[in-house]
């Protein structure tokens, strides 16, 4: 199954459950929503070159345009309407270094190998139809393996940028729902590589309280959304008492904590 096709399927996935953490607003309509940042772009390049690299040259072209001169800009579009992505030389030369760095690290090997790359599973949980799609599932260590390029990799660095995205979510989402097809699940480990040079490697995993934590949400958020459906209200930014079926139009706001202690 191609990418395209995994993400054209109703079933919800995690980026569904980020946008309906969002707001249910923002899950309904969701093709209005999506971009492609440069980051994202980034990233899913670099998945491609490390994880997926005899397929990498049928979907990316390397080369540089000077979009100033016509026929290089018609060039340029007319490679874009093939749908096949572009990278300039300068872009391609530090994703494979990045990819050389991941791919020659003894511990990344080790968990890179006897497994498959961004294979789709489909599920069921809380009564939902679910959907997700490993970077990396190594069966032999029954690990889920999730590559992330990040500014920082370091313990403290990363576990910041990953409170931020609620990749702990993730983490137990994509746990549960392999688990529900008797896969076992042992581990949910995160290969971050930072985005600058030397392209330092961090190697992280969440706890069992974190994990905990994160499946609580996402069965919330799975809740949330078999309200919406039911009655027909993917409402924007309010507040939905689930317990007693109540919703508040109006938010109350409150400081931050540290602005209690300013002068």
């Amino acid at each position: 199954m191609t990418n395209q096709e995994y993400h054209n399927r109703p079933e919800i996935s995690n980026s569904d459950l980020s946008l309906i953490k969002k707001s249910p607003y923002h899950f309904k309509n969701k093709n209005k929503f999506k971009q492609n940042t440069e980051a994202f772009a980034f990233g899913s390049a670099l998945h491609t070159l490390v994880l997926e690299r005899e397929i990498f040259d049928k979907e990316y072209i390397v080369q540089d345009f000077n979009k100033r001169k016509k026929e290089d800009k018609e060039k340029y579009q007319e490679i874009l309407s093939q749908d096949i992505k572009i990278l300039n030389t300068k872009e391609y030369d530090i994703l494979k270094k990045m990819s050389d760095k991941i791919l020659n690290d003894d511990i990344c090997k080790k968990f890179l190998c006897g497994g498959v790359a961004e294979e789709s599973y489909f599920s069921k949980l809380e009564d939902v139809d679910v959907k997700c799609r490993p970077d990396y599932f190594n069966k032999k260590n029954k690990t889920i393996i999730d590559l992330k390029t990040t500014i920082d990799a370091s313990l403290n660095g990363f576990m910041l940028s990953a409170s931020k995205f609620n990749y702990h979510i993730q983490a137990s989402f994509y746990i549960d729902l392999m688990n529900s097809l008797d896969y076992d699940i042992q581990n949910f480990l995160f290969i971050a590589i930072e985005k600058t040079e030397p392209f330092s490697i961090g190697l992280h995993q969440y706890d069992k309280v974190s994990l905990d934590r994160g499946r609580e949400q996402y069965k919330q958020l799975l809740d949330i959304y078999k309200w919406c459906k039911k009655n027909n209200n993917f409402y924007e930014y309010k507040n939905l008492d689930l317990q007693n079926n109540k919703m508040s139009h109006i938010n109350t706001m409150t400081l931050p904590a540290y602005k209690f202690y300013e002068n």
